[in-house]
């Protein structure tokens, strides 16, 4: 369930303490996850609420109901990579490169913090080998693909991006939605200040919103 969040906490305490949530919200979370683990006789996963009460007090809510360290857990856990754990991979047919530079035009702050390219002795010579973006707080992996496949992107998957304004969201929809498809039209929806669901040009789906304040809401 938890087997190494002792350790991570240890590793990364200081990130932990600054980014810890007010402490209401911790114990409505540990009280979540008392209610979770109630219904099992055996150790088992904590879901989505492994991450928001913090380390330390997760491996005590453990240990309390099954009577043993989370280390000692059998069996163990499925450990994930201290950061960017899970990132979504984009496979393009080669113009991967042209489509990061058109999204670090498109979103502020944007950039390609890393790319490499194929070389002369391999297929797809000068295409993207693997290349990382960033959008704001997240990143997101690249590759183009030398081999041509029989399937693409497809819109049962998006990339959803929180607007900073509904200004902004009218901003990135002008861009992305230029030689592409738009499936929900720009407007203001019941769960949205100012949304729209597009595919742009190379064939990513985008779902944009601005959720906006109780006051645009009314």
């Amino acid at each position: 369930m938890i087997h190494a969040l002792d350790r991570h906490a240890r590793d990364h305490s200081d990130t932990t303490a600054a980014t810890r949530r007010p402490r209401l919200q911790r114990d409505l979370c540990l009280d979540a996850l008392t209610a979770l683990l109630a219904g099992h006789d055996e150790p088992a996963p904590t879901g989505e609420a492994a991450i928001p009460a913090g380390w330390s007090e997760l491996n005590r809510s453990y240990e309390r109901r099954f009577g043993i360290a989370s280390e000692d857990a059998a069996p163990p856990p499925n450990h994930l990579a201290a950061f960017d754990a899970a990132v979504p991979l984009l496979m393009f047919t080669g113009d991967a490169e042209e489509a990061m530079r058109f999204y670090c035009s498109v979103f502020f702050p944007a950039r390609i913090e890393q790319i490499e390219r194929y070389g002369a002795d391999e297929a797809g010579e000068g295409t993207v080998k693997h290349a990382v973006l960033r959008l704001g707080d997240r990143t997101v992996n690249c590759i183009d693909s030398p081999p041509v496949h029989p399937f693409t992107f497809t819109r049962a998957i998006s990339i959803a991006v929180k607007a900073a304004s509904a200004d902004a969201v009218d901003g990135m929809f002008a861009r992305l939605s230029g030689d592409g498809a738009v499936l929900m039209p720009l407007d203001r929806y019941p769960f949205s200040e100012r949304f729209a669901w597009i595919t742009d040009r190379f064939g990513i789906s985008w779902q944009l919103t601005f959720v906006g304040t109780d006051d645009d809401r009314r």
